[in-house]
Parts: structure tokens; sequence; C-alpha cells
């Protein structure tokens, strides 16, 4: 059961990712790509306050955003080497019929503090958005198509 500091974690954290959010929409050499702008709406949208992290397939995002995949890599690598979101997982569940990442909420090109704004001494340890230790778990150099 929840109690009343899980529902301020979430809050302070969905605030970040507003936050996060509206600074992506703010970067220059982003709003030229129309693609880059809405896979960041599709992180968005993805991203789960609970474990503050947001976790999609390539393949899934090309088809809710009615854009051919290599159009989702591109937009996806964008928002990577703008320093928007950062891989930390993948892929998950390929028993199951289907595979995903994990990403992260970082601070982009101007390396924004968003764990800064997180509250300490949470259970496991995981800040989650924007670690800034840098460590990478788990991500492989094989590019997803």
């Amino acid at each position: 059961m929840s109690d009343g500091s899980d529902k301020e974690v979430r809050k302070q954290i969905n605030s970040i990712r507003f936050s996060w959010f509206e600074n992506v929409s703010a970067d220059a050499k982003l709003r030229k790509s129309g693609n880059a702008l809405a896979m960041a709406a599709y992180v968005f949208r993805r991203f789960k306050a609970e474990r503050g992290e947001a976790e999609f397939s390539i393949e899934g995002a090309a088809r809710d955003l009615k854009m051919p995949p290599r159009s989702a890599v591109r937009a996806r690598r964008a928002l990577e080497n703008r320093g928007w979101i950062r891989k930390v997982k993948g892929p998950r569940s390929q028993r199951e019929g289907w595979s995903a990442n994990v990403y992260i909420l970082t601070g982009g090109p101007d390396d924004l503090e968003l764990a800064e704004h997180f509250p300490t001494g949470d259970e496991d340890g995981d800040a989650g958005v924007g670690d800034s230790d840098g460590s990478d778990t788990g991500s492989s150099s094989k590019e997803e198509p």
C-alpha cells in the first residue's frame, strides 16, 4: 500500500518529467526535427514515475508514432546524442515475444541536474531519473534496428 510519501515522490518525479519535456522542446537543434520531438513526447508518455524510467521498443515507438522504424531509430539517437535520454537496460523479455529497452531522462546538452530534484534516502538507493554517476548498466554496443 502506498503512503503519502510515495505519492509525494511520484508527484516530484512527474514534475521533473514535465520540466524535462519543456527543456527538450526548447532545444533549438531538436526543434528542427519533428520526429525527434515526437519521440520525446513518446518517451514522456512511456515514462513511469514509480520506476523513474521509460521502457519501449523501436518497433513499438515507430508503430505508435506512425513513422518508419529507421526514422524512429534516428529520432531516438538524436535524443541520446543531445543528452536527453540514456539507455540503462535492454532488451527485455524476448521470451514473451517483445523486446524493449529501458531509458532514463537526462539533462540534455547543458547537463541540467535532474537528480538534484530527487528526494534522498529512497528505499533501493536508486534515484532513477537523471542518475549522474555516468554508469550505463546493461547497455550493449549493438545498435538495435
